[in-house]
């Protein structure tokens, strides 16, 4: 069965230059704090998605990494086709409050009324965080069915890379906070 993610990590030099980038490329941008929910069958609001958001341009160093860290795994395990390098801008990412969270999801979805339309096949996500730094927060995902669920604590400089429509989510935070760069690959609808 071939494999549904990867989970690596980056060297330190390399890890620490993407946190410089980043540093300078957000410290003029404020975070959008994010509470996304869905209606449940009892009419009752299902709280889906915590934390805060902001998109991160121009940084060619982070960029041409989690670019080869994406085609390089999709390449070696699932051969996606037509992905598309034009589209990608970073998705800085913090849980920092007790109980900042994302639900199972997939990233991959229809956008097509967007003028950007793309569709998402390759997601990753880096964690900038230092693992004695945050409690809770693990990655979770599903490895071919809903019982073979995975589960990391991420630390400083580990990705995980999977096909965008395999589910995942983010457990509660508890204490502390923990900073990921999530990015997406596809193709744009045409």
């Amino acid at each position: 069965m071939t494999p549904l993610f990867i989970y690596g990590r980056l060297d330190q030099k390399s890890t620490h230059k993407i946190m410089d980038e980043i540093s300078a490329a957000t410290s003029d941008i404020d975070l959008i704090a994010s509470e996304i929910g869905s209606e449940a069958d009892s009419a009752e609001c299902v709280d889906i998605r915590r934390g805060s958001q902001a998109w991160v341009k121009d940084t060619p160093h982070t960029s041409y990494i989690l670019q080869k860290i994406a085609f390089d795994a999709n390449e070696a395990l699932w051969d996606i086709p037509d992905i598309d390098t034009t589209y990608p801008s970073i998705q800085y990412t913090l849980y920092k409050d007790p109980t900042d969270h994302y639900d199972w999801h997939q990233d991959y979805y229809d956008d097509s009324k967007n003028a950007h339309a793309f569709h998402r096949k390759v997601s990753l996500s880096l964690c900038l965080s230092h693992d004695d730094m945050y409690e809770g927060a693990e990655f979770f995902i599903k490895d071919g069915s809903a019982s073979n669920v995975r589960y990391f604590k991420m630390k400083y400089g580990d990705f995980i890379v999977f096909p965008s429509d395999v589910e995942h989510r983010v457990n509660a935070l508890r204490s502390g906070e923990r900073l990921s760069l999530v990015v997406w690959y596809g193709t744009p609808v045409e």
